[in-house]
């Protein structure tokens, strides 16, 4: 399956993951949020980036009781900023595969 915006493709799996975390660039969050019906802020990227970070770094999801110290923002405004959940709203956005772990 294929998403793309402004004439890039990417490829993804059945539930909008993206197949390949290097296929990420900016672009792709703005596929996620159009989705999502979400207007990208700082705080957005921010937390983005920073999941997207630590798995790179440690080539794992954070817990979900990490997620607050690695985004340094409390469980409920990650819930607010991303009402899809950890999994399905700040991962995918992340350009991360799809976890396994848990389903949020």
């Amino acid at each position: 399956m294929e998403k793309g915006i402004e004439e890039k493709t990417y490829s993804v799996n059945d539930n909008g993951f993206l197949l390949s975390p290097f296929d990420y660039d900016k672009n792709w969050m703005q596929v996620v949020a159009r989705e999502e019906g979400l207007a990208i802020t700082d705080q957005h990227e921010k937390i983005v980036f920073a999941v997207r970070s630590f798995y790179l770094s440690f080539e794992e999801f954070p817990k979900i009781n990490q997620f607050s110290a690695v985004t340094s923002q409390d469980l409920r405004t990650i819930f607010e900023l991303f009402p899809s959940g950890l999994s399905q709203g700040v991962c995918r956005m992340a350009g991360l595969p799809q976890p396994t772990s848990f389903l949020l």
